[in-house]
């Protein structure tokens, strides 16, 4: 499934990325832990169309089976191999929806339609579009717009390259609900290098900064904090991951701990030459004094 605006041609390498991928790199290392037995499987019926199943039995929640659908249309992308339009659906049995419809407008504009809905009720709309010049990215997000009702949330961002090292960028955000309106402003900074990266974002009342850093081909550390200083609610948590990859033994091991006493760790194992891939997961938390482990099986 892909996501956000392309990357201009290679020559362009003052090219920012976006203002929403800031923390990207940082966020692809950290683990993503589950609990209990998961199996799923995806299969392409044709070159346009590849349909998924995911079972996950878990004793903490009810289990769960989801049916996910992908289409990819033959519109050629700005870059080689990017297709579109692309449509990306998942519904369980419960009758929750999670679908996306990205599509490239143009060489520099890509358009995206989020939908979420929890059983009957309906949770998340967005909309958005990006464009993407040769040294900067601009994007314009509305979530849950209800002209009817005067409500609902506008987002702009905006990130630009000053060099292949340094890129700045503001966001500004605008909701208005029942209870009220309110707007923020955020700005943001990013310095990379070809071996690691470091990006902050900061307003009012919090602080993003992720450290990202490639070793070498096999071997990534990210480290994010996460600082909240609102009124209601004051917490601060840092956290520090790795992913290390074994290419002779087609593994790939990812653990992260952070400073509320959480460590989790996820392994996972390609069976070559057949489609399979085998996942061991475990997290444990000091503070709540609780453990989660998950195997899974996922083919195709």
């Amino acid at each position: 499934m892909a996501s956000g605006p392309p990357p201009p041609p290679k020559e362009h390498g003052i090219f920012p990325g976006t203002y929403e991928e800031l923390h990207k790199a940082c966020r692809d290392v950290m683990p993503a832990p589950f609990e209990g037995v998961k199996l799923s499987s995806n299969a392409a019926s044709t070159s346009h169309f590849q349909a998924s199943h995911t079972l996950a039995l878990t004793g903490a929640q009810p289990s769960s089976y989801k049916f996910g659908a992908t289409y990819v249309g033959d519109n050629q992308g700005a870059e080689p191999g990017d297709l579109f339009p692309i449509l990306v659906s998942e519904m369980d049995t419960a009758g929750s929806l999670n679908a996306q419809v990205i599509h490239q407008m143009t060489n520099r504009i890509r358009a995206r339609f989020i939908l979420q809905t929890e059983e009957t009720s309906w949770e998340n709309l967005q909309v958005d579009a990006t464009y993407t010049g040769r040294d900067f990215s601009a994007s314009a997000l509305a979530v849950n717009p209800d002209p009817l009702g005067g409500s609902g949330t506008v987002v702009g961002q905006f990130l630009q390259g000053f060099s292949p090292n340094l890129a700045l960028g503001t966001e500004l955000l605008y909701s208005k609900t029942s209870q009220g309106q309110k707007a923020r402003l955020s700005l943001a900074g990013m310095y990379r290098t070809p071996r690691w990266q470091l990006a902050a974002s900061v307003n009012r009342s919090s602080i993003q900064a992720s450290y990202h850093l490639r070793h070498n081909e096999n071997v990534q550390v990210g480290a994010e904090l996460n600082s909240n200083m609102g009124d209601t609610m004051k917490h601060t948590a840092l956290m520090v991951g790795y992913k290390l990859d074994v290419p002779v033994a087609n593994v790939t091991f990812r653990g992260m701990v952070d400073t509320n006493w959480t460590v989790a760790s996820v392994f996972e194992k390609r069976l070559v030459p057949y489609p399979f891939t085998f996942s061991l997961s475990a997290m444990l938390s000091h503070e709540q004094q609780a453990a989660r482990v998950g195997v899974g099986l996922s083919i195709g």
